[in-house]
């Protein structure tokens, strides 16, 4: 017999943190699209018993139990390729939604027809908006954003230019990226962009939305749209830490990749739907 179709995939890849994926998946069970859809959790062989909490606790939701830890980026492809959905949902384990966000960004895609990548606007558990669009970057607005620099000059134009802090951002727009704590996906873009970089530690979702630009697929802001964010900025912690390290590689990894001058495809914020 076939199976049956689906209209939304919501694939959330975790490692180590089962009590926030619990709340994560409450809330999106809590608050389901109102189409047909599937969940699948790729657990990164966590060693807090994450993997048996989903079978007990979230038998709807398909399970993807790796004996190694493949990372964020690994997980994200492996949920991609297993899953069925027209739209593709990239989500974090430290989300959690309080409406039907997963409908309402598939509608706002359908809408949408420049769209291959959408966000919504991400906040913190106060209800406060985390900067989570961005200008493709150059090296010295990431020096910037990511080193003791930015707290002598934080009216830097490239600054705020990089986190589009003089853009409104009420309304439907296009932008360069979004964090991708959560993006809903086209199908077609993984056809023709590919997937995401498994080489990359942090930005993956700038190097994968900047393919998808390249290939043809606007990201669009979607801030009518809300998913809260439980954020933790693990690579702004000491320059000794493994994460700030993995980060400083990930730059380098990013414009060996793509060159310096990702931003001579920078697009115009503009309304979403032209």
């Amino acid at each position: 017999m076939a199976e049956a179709a689906v209209d939304i995939s919501i694939g959330v890849t975790t490692w180590n943190r089962r009590e926030m994926l619990r709340e994560c998946l409450e809330s999106i069970f809590r608050h389901p699209p109102p189409v047909p859809f599937e969940v699948i959790v790729v657990d990164n062989a966590s060693g807090d018993e994450t993997a048996d909490m989903v079978r007990a606790s979230f038998p709807q939701a398909r399970l993807i139990a790796n004996s190694e830890n493949r990372g964020w980026t690994g997980g994200c492809n492996q949920f991609a390729r297993a899953s069925r959905g027209r739209y593709v949902v990239l989500l974090n384990e430290d989300t959690t939604v309080e409406e039907d966000a997963f409908g309402a960004l598939a509608r706002a895609m359908d809408e949408t027809p420049c769209a291959g990548i959408g966000a919504p606007r991400l906040v913190w558990p106060d209800g406060e908006r985390q900067p989570s669009c961005r200008t493709f970057p150059d090296p010295w607005s990431l020096l910037l954003r990511g080193t003791f620099l930015g707290r002598f000059d934080r009216n830097s134009r490239r600054l705020r230019r990089y986190l589009l802090e003089d853009i409104d951002l009420t309304s439907p727009s296009r932008v360069d990226w979004a964090m991708g704590a959560c993006l809903i996906i086209r199908r077609e873009v993984f056809d023709r962009a590919g997937f995401v970089d498994e080489r990359l530690w942090y930005h993956d979702d700038t190097d994968f939305c900047y393919r998808a630009r390249l290939a043809g697929f606007e990201t669009v802001f979607f801030p009518q749209i809300t998913v809260v964010h439980h954020y933790r900025r693990q690579s702004a912690r000491s320059w000794f830490s493994r994460a700030r390290w993995r980060h400083v590689a990930s730059v380098l990894r990013l414009f060996r990749k793509h060159g310096l001058s990702m931003r001579q495809h920078s697009c115009e914020v503009s309304d979403g739907r032209t």
